[in-house]
Protein backbone atom coordinates (compact mmCIF):
# COMPACT_ATOMS: atom_id res chain seq x y z
CA UNK A 1 0.00 0.00 0.00
CA UNK A 2 1.45 3.46 -1.13
CA UNK A 3 0.27 6.61 1.00
CA UNK A 4 0.06 9.55 -0.03
CA UNK A 5 -0.33 13.19 1.64
CA UNK A 6 -2.70 16.25 0.75
CA UNK A 7 -1.05 18.55 -1.86
CA UNK A 8 -2.07 22.36 -0.73
CA UNK A 9 -1.08 25.20 -2.05
CA UNK A 10 1.75 26.37 0.70
CA UNK A 11 1.77 30.39 0.84
CA UNK A 12 5.34 31.89 0.24
CA UNK A 13 6.29 33.69 3.39
CA UNK A 14 9.35 36.35 3.99
CA UNK A 15 12.08 35.80 6.23
CA UNK A 16 13.89 39.08 5.37
CA UNK A 17 17.23 39.22 2.99
CA UNK A 18 20.27 40.53 4.68
CA UNK A 19 22.66 40.46 1.52
CA UNK A 20 22.91 38.84 -1.91
CA UNK A 21 25.57 36.79 -0.94
CA UNK A 22 25.22 36.08 2.80
CA UNK A 23 21.74 36.34 3.79
CA UNK A 24 20.63 34.70 7.20
CA UNK A 25 17.25 34.00 6.11
CA UNK A 26 15.49 34.37 2.49
CA UNK A 27 12.18 35.39 0.82
CA UNK A 28 10.71 32.85 -0.15
CA UNK A 29 8.63 34.17 -3.00
CA UNK A 30 7.19 31.11 -4.67
CA UNK A 31 4.68 28.62 -4.21
CA UNK A 32 4.74 24.60 -3.97
CA UNK A 33 3.11 23.52 -7.39
CA UNK A 34 3.18 19.76 -6.76
CA UNK A 35 -0.02 18.10 -7.79
CA UNK A 36 0.09 14.94 -6.77
CA UNK A 37 2.46 12.98 -4.22
CA UNK A 38 3.47 9.32 -3.09
CA UNK A 39 5.72 7.41 -0.04
CA UNK A 40 7.70 5.30 -2.77
CA UNK A 41 9.92 3.84 0.02
CA UNK A 42 9.75 3.51 4.01
CA UNK A 43 12.10 1.79 6.81
CA UNK A 44 11.15 -1.26 7.52
CA UNK A 45 9.29 -1.97 4.35
CA UNK A 46 11.46 -1.35 1.00
CA UNK A 47 13.93 -0.03 3.11
CA UNK A 48 16.26 -1.76 5.73
CA UNK A 49 14.78 -0.95 9.64
CA UNK A 50 15.72 1.70 10.78
CA UNK A 51 17.15 3.49 7.68
CA UNK A 52 17.30 7.17 8.09
CA UNK A 53 16.77 8.01 4.69
CA UNK A 54 19.23 11.48 3.72
CA UNK A 55 20.81 12.58 0.14
CA UNK A 56 18.93 11.42 -2.91
CA UNK A 57 19.92 11.48 -6.78
CA UNK A 58 17.94 10.38 -10.09
CA UNK A 59 20.35 8.29 -12.51
CA UNK A 60 19.96 9.62 -15.85
CA UNK A 61 20.95 6.46 -18.04
CA UNK A 62 20.10 3.35 -15.02
CA UNK A 63 16.73 5.23 -14.88
CA UNK A 64 17.03 4.92 -11.01
CA UNK A 65 16.60 6.70 -7.91
CA UNK A 66 19.59 6.40 -5.62
CA UNK A 67 19.69 7.01 -1.66
CA UNK A 68 21.61 6.65 0.98
CA UNK A 69 21.76 6.67 4.87
CA UNK A 70 22.79 7.69 8.31
CA UNK A 71 23.56 4.34 8.62
CA UNK A 72 25.64 3.48 5.70
CA UNK A 73 23.81 2.33 3.04
CA UNK A 74 23.69 3.05 -0.32
CA UNK A 75 19.95 2.25 -2.29
CA UNK A 76 19.19 1.85 -5.94
CA UNK A 77 15.38 1.55 -6.90
CA UNK A 78 12.75 2.80 -9.21
CA UNK A 79 10.84 5.33 -9.22
CA UNK A 80 8.02 4.25 -7.85
CA UNK A 81 10.38 2.50 -4.82
CA UNK A 82 10.40 -0.94 -5.99
CA UNK A 83 13.20 -3.20 -7.19
CA UNK A 84 15.45 -2.01 -4.26
CA UNK A 85 18.74 -2.69 -4.28
CA UNK A 86 21.48 -2.44 -1.34
CA UNK A 87 24.93 -1.75 -0.94
CA UNK A 88 26.56 -1.30 2.59
CA UNK A 89 28.99 1.33 2.48
CA UNK A 90 29.83 1.68 6.06
CA UNK A 91 29.46 5.51 7.61
CA UNK A 92 27.23 8.71 8.29
CA UNK A 93 26.13 8.74 4.53
CA UNK A 94 24.61 12.49 4.08
CA UNK A 95 24.66 12.81 -0.07
CA UNK A 96 24.82 11.22 -3.20
CA UNK A 97 25.46 12.34 -6.67
CA UNK A 98 26.34 11.29 -10.23
CA UNK A 99 29.40 13.25 -11.57
CA UNK A 100 29.62 11.30 -15.08
CA UNK A 101 26.33 9.08 -15.94
CA UNK A 102 28.48 7.13 -18.31
CA UNK A 103 30.07 5.37 -15.54
CA UNK A 104 28.81 3.12 -13.03
CA UNK A 105 30.96 5.40 -10.66
CA UNK A 106 28.49 7.07 -7.20
CA UNK A 107 29.78 10.17 -5.62
CA UNK A 108 28.62 10.03 -2.05
CA UNK A 109 29.10 12.26 0.89
CA UNK A 110 30.16 11.29 4.19
CA UNK A 111 30.22 13.51 7.59
CA UNK A 112 32.23 12.85 10.50
CA UNK A 113 35.05 12.83 8.58
CA UNK A 114 33.99 14.44 6.06
CA UNK A 115 34.54 13.71 2.55
CA UNK A 116 33.56 12.83 -0.98
CA UNK A 117 34.12 8.62 -1.94
CA UNK A 118 33.96 7.63 -5.24
CA UNK A 119 31.76 4.02 -5.09
CA UNK A 120 31.79 1.87 -7.97
CA UNK A 121 28.50 -0.22 -8.35
CA UNK A 122 30.28 -2.77 -10.59
CA UNK A 123 33.10 -3.87 -7.66
CA UNK A 124 30.71 -2.70 -4.55
CA UNK A 125 33.08 -0.95 -2.66
CA UNK A 126 35.11 2.50 -2.40
CA UNK A 127 37.00 3.35 -5.05
CA UNK A 128 38.72 6.41 -4.10
CA UNK A 129 38.17 9.22 -1.02
CA UNK A 130 38.75 13.23 -0.85
CA UNK A 131 39.34 14.12 2.54
CA UNK A 132 37.04 17.57 2.86
CA UNK A 133 38.11 18.17 6.71
CA UNK A 134 40.77 21.22 6.01
CA UNK A 135 38.08 23.08 5.17
CA UNK A 136 34.48 20.81 6.47
CA UNK A 137 34.28 20.01 10.19
CA UNK A 138 31.18 20.62 12.71
CA UNK A 139 29.65 19.13 15.58
CA UNK A 140 28.47 15.89 15.69
CA UNK A 141 25.70 15.63 12.84
CA UNK A 142 26.53 18.79 12.01
CA UNK A 143 28.78 18.52 9.20
CA UNK A 144 28.80 18.06 5.65
CA UNK A 145 24.89 16.84 4.73
CA UNK A 146 24.44 17.23 0.76
CA UNK A 147 26.74 16.78 -2.39
CA UNK A 148 25.77 17.44 -5.82
CA UNK A 149 27.81 17.70 -8.79
CA UNK A 150 27.85 21.32 -11.05
CA UNK A 151 29.72 21.07 -14.20
CA UNK A 152 32.48 18.77 -12.82
CA UNK A 153 32.61 20.65 -9.74
CA UNK A 154 31.42 19.32 -6.14
CA UNK A 155 28.73 21.17 -4.38
CA UNK A 156 29.13 20.20 0.05
CA UNK A 157 26.69 21.46 1.83
CA UNK A 158 27.71 21.79 5.65
CA UNK A 159 24.43 22.02 7.69
CA UNK A 160 25.75 24.09 11.03
CA UNK A 161 26.84 27.10 9.00
CA UNK A 162 24.19 26.58 5.78
CA UNK A 163 27.25 27.30 3.45
CA UNK A 164 27.94 25.36 0.33
CA UNK A 165 31.29 24.60 -0.18
CA UNK A 166 32.57 23.84 -4.01
CA UNK A 167 35.20 21.48 -4.29
CA UNK A 168 37.33 20.28 -7.55
CA UNK A 169 38.71 16.54 -7.40
CA UNK A 170 40.75 14.67 -9.08
CA UNK A 171 43.86 12.29 -8.43
CA UNK A 172 46.14 14.91 -7.59
CA UNK A 173 43.82 16.07 -4.73
CA UNK A 174 41.11 18.18 -3.25
CA UNK A 175 40.89 21.96 -4.54
CA UNK A 176 38.81 24.38 -2.88
CA UNK A 177 37.57 26.60 -5.43
CA UNK A 178 35.03 28.88 -3.41
CA UNK A 179 32.22 28.94 -0.65
CA UNK A 180 28.38 30.06 -1.31
CA UNK A 181 27.09 32.00 1.61
CA UNK A 182 24.06 32.97 -0.19
CA UNK A 183 21.73 29.52 1.36
CA UNK A 184 20.01 29.41 4.50
CA UNK A 185 22.38 29.99 7.40
CA UNK A 186 21.78 27.04 9.50
CA UNK A 187 20.16 23.89 8.26
CA UNK A 188 21.13 23.23 5.03
CA UNK A 189 20.21 19.51 4.43
CA UNK A 190 20.26 18.55 0.90
CA UNK A 191 21.62 19.90 -2.55
CA UNK A 192 20.82 19.08 -5.75
CA UNK A 193 21.48 20.85 -9.29
CA UNK A 194 19.40 20.29 -12.30
CA UNK A 195 21.92 20.42 -15.76
CA UNK A 196 18.30 20.93 -17.48
CA UNK A 197 17.55 24.00 -15.21
CA UNK A 198 20.63 25.49 -14.92
CA UNK A 199 19.74 25.31 -10.95
CA UNK A 200 20.97 24.93 -7.67
CA UNK A 201 18.28 23.95 -4.99
CA UNK A 202 19.10 24.01 -1.30
CA UNK A 203 16.89 22.47 1.08
CA UNK A 204 16.69 23.26 4.65
CA UNK A 205 14.73 21.10 7.22
CA UNK A 206 15.03 24.09 9.98
CA UNK A 207 12.98 26.07 7.81
CA UNK A 208 11.13 23.01 6.06
CA UNK A 209 11.93 24.94 2.43
CA UNK A 210 13.76 24.94 -0.49
CA UNK A 211 15.85 27.75 -2.06
CA UNK A 212 16.88 28.02 -5.81
CA UNK A 213 20.43 29.38 -6.87
CA UNK A 214 22.33 29.75 -9.92
CA UNK A 215 25.45 27.75 -9.49
CA UNK A 216 27.59 30.93 -8.90
CA UNK A 217 25.36 31.72 -5.59
CA UNK A 218 22.73 33.95 -6.61
CA UNK A 219 19.77 34.00 -5.45
CA UNK A 220 16.13 33.13 -7.77
CA UNK A 221 13.68 32.10 -5.78
CA UNK A 222 12.26 29.61 -2.68
CA UNK A 223 9.22 28.31 -1.17
CA UNK A 224 8.03 25.93 1.50
CA UNK A 225 7.88 22.14 1.22
CA UNK A 226 5.73 19.88 2.80
CA UNK A 227 7.28 17.52 5.42
CA UNK A 228 9.76 17.57 8.14
CA UNK A 229 13.49 16.28 8.53
CA UNK A 230 14.40 16.73 4.74
CA UNK A 231 17.97 15.86 3.71
CA UNK A 232 17.67 14.60 0.41
CA UNK A 233 16.50 16.27 -3.18
CA UNK A 234 16.32 14.96 -6.58
CA UNK A 235 14.66 15.91 -9.74
CA UNK A 236 13.42 13.98 -12.58
CA UNK A 237 12.24 16.33 -15.79
CA UNK A 238 9.88 15.64 -17.98
CA UNK A 239 11.04 18.80 -20.04
CA UNK A 240 8.64 18.63 -22.91
CA UNK A 241 5.83 19.09 -20.24
CA UNK A 242 7.25 21.52 -18.29
CA UNK A 243 7.21 19.57 -15.22
CA UNK A 244 9.27 17.52 -12.82
CA UNK A 245 9.02 14.77 -10.11
CA UNK A 246 10.91 15.65 -7.04
CA UNK A 247 11.62 12.94 -4.84
CA UNK A 248 12.27 14.03 -1.22
CA UNK A 249 14.42 11.86 1.44
CA UNK A 250 13.47 12.36 4.95
CA UNK A 251 15.24 11.48 7.94
CA UNK A 252 12.32 9.84 9.51
CA UNK A 253 12.90 6.73 7.31
CA UNK A 254 10.49 7.81 3.78
CA UNK A 255 11.29 8.64 0.41
CA UNK A 256 8.16 10.80 -1.17
CA UNK A 257 7.75 11.77 -4.62
CA UNK A 258 6.14 14.62 -5.55
CA UNK A 259 4.41 15.31 -9.20
CA UNK A 260 3.77 18.31 -11.21
CA UNK A 261 6.77 20.67 -9.90
CA UNK A 262 6.71 23.36 -12.33
CA UNK A 263 9.65 23.23 -14.11
CA UNK A 264 11.22 24.74 -17.36
CA UNK A 265 14.61 23.01 -19.18
CA UNK A 266 17.12 25.67 -20.31
CA UNK A 267 20.25 23.82 -21.24
CA UNK A 268 20.13 22.55 -24.50
CA UNK A 269 22.34 19.47 -24.04
CA UNK A 270 22.86 17.60 -20.97
CA UNK A 271 26.62 17.05 -19.63
CA UNK A 272 28.07 13.80 -21.12
CA UNK A 273 25.75 13.26 -24.03
CA UNK A 274 27.11 13.31 -27.67
CA UNK A 275 25.47 15.77 -30.37
CA UNK A 276 23.78 13.75 -33.04
CA UNK A 277 25.44 13.93 -36.44
CA UNK A 278 23.37 14.91 -39.22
Amino acid sequence: MKYTRTITKITPYILGIVGVFAFAAVSLASSWTATDSVLIAAEGVELPSADEPSGAVWHPRLKKLFTVSDEGYLHMMNSDGSKVETWYVGGDLEGVTVRDPRSNMIEIGREHPDAILSFDLDAGEVDQEWDLTPWMQGVDNQGLEGLTDAGGLFYAAHQENGHVYVFDVSDQGVEHVSTLTGSLTGGTSGLHYSHVTETLYVLNDNQNSIVELTKEGQYKTGYSVPGNDQEGIALLHQCRDGVASMFIAEDAGEVWRYDGISSECTAKRLPGKKRSRR
